[in-house]
């Protein structure tokens, strides 16, 4: 259900549903996994910004694409702007993140290179 390779961000939230089924997050927070042993999370709380909350058994759970993701892109097409870009350089989640997606970089001239992950 969750990935296997680490790191990745998950999104915990607490929901209220009113009496017309509208959900409404009422709470949230962004964790990062570094771990998972059968059911159980290994995780840093409070990422991106996000402030460790008080979640229950009810509340959600959820994999998202978090901005740290597309910050991780960005850092990665500037370093390739600069012809500095090594695999090296890319936070090895993103790198896991990526391996099913293709990346294409786009020049100033509008000619196309697809980048290996």
């Amino acid at each position: 259900m969750f990935p296997s390779a680490y790191d990745y961000y998950l999104v915990l939230e607490t929901i209220s549903t009113n009496a017309y089924g509208v959900e409404t997050v009422t709470a949230y927070e962004q964790i990062r996994v570094t771990n998972l042993s059968t059911d159980t999370f290994t995780i840093v709380r409070g990422q991106n910004g996000t402030t460790p909350t008080a979640f229950s058994a009810d509340d959600r759970v959820s994999l998202h694409v978090v901005s740290k993701i597309f910050e991780d892109i960005q850092d990665a097409i500037e370093a390739l702007e600069t012809n500095s870009l090594t695999i090296a350089s890319f936070n090895s989640s993103l790198r896991d993140d990526l391996t099913a997606w293709r990346l294409i970089y786009v020049n100033g001239s509008g000619d196309e290179t697809e980048l290996a992950l």
